[in-house]
């Protein structure tokens, strides 16, 4: 997967486990999850989120359910304009959309979830 990311001088791409990320105290901005949270361990990531994240960093977790942006329509529309197309097949769109849910993770499902954080290299 991240051999197809853009390449850019200025992002660094990282795969690393959710609960153990490899950075240094406040130093990323941005944090997304997409289609991956109810796998990880919630305390465990909000603790290494928070002391990744700079002051007023951003954590954005986002799935197939219906998101809403807490008092902020543009931003929920935004997000749903964007969305949609990552999405990709409609009868998966229709079905999140109508059950406003996303599947929880399996005990029989066994493997590491990760998750990619991009960087400006210093």
């Amino acid at each position: 997967m991240l051999s197809n990311a853009v390449q850019k001088p200025n992002i660094d791409y990282q795969e690393a486990s959710a609960e153990r990320l490899p950075f240094a105290d406040s130093r990323v901005d941005v944090i997304t999850s997409g289609q991956a949270f109810h796998w990880f361990d919630h305390p465990k990531f909000f603790g290494e989120a928070k002391r990744i994240l700079k002051p007023r960093g951003t954590l954005a977790i986002f799935g197939y359910s219906v998101s809403i942006i807490k008092d902020n329509k543009e931003a929920t529309d935004i997000f749903y304009e964007y969305a949609t197309g990552l999405i990709g097949n409609p009868v998966t769109r229709s079905l999140a959309i109508s059950t406003g849910t996303s599947p929880s993770p399996s005990r029989k499902c066994t493997g590491t979830f990760r998750t990619r954080v991009m960087t400006r290299p210093t």
